[in-house]
């Protein structure tokens, strides 16, 4: 699950008032799996711009990424910076 927040950490909300926030299902293939990070990534993840109703403008947000087993999370990445641009 990867959540979405402006620079300042206030989440980005969707018009019906709930978090921009992405999900994805997948199972490694290996008991160790390592993915890549970055545009050869080995599991992409988009960013809903869909969702984002936000001005037109140039905007700094932050994310992060949880992951869950079985509905309990067992791992949480610091903060990353991305830049969105409508």
């Amino acid at each position: 699950m990867r959540n979405y927040y402006y620079a300042n950490h206030t989440p980005i909300l969707t018009p019906e008032g709930n978090y921009v926030a992405r999900c994805q299902s997948f199972t490694p293939e290996y008991a160790n799996t390592i993915y890549n990070n970055g545009y050869l990534s080995d599991l992409y993840m988009y960013m809903p711009y869909d969702e984002i109703n936000i001005p037109v403008g140039t905007y700094d947000l932050k994310f992060f990424v949880a992951l869950f087993n079985d509905n309990k999370q067992f791992a949480k990445s610091g903060w990353y910076d991305a830049q969105f641009s409508r």
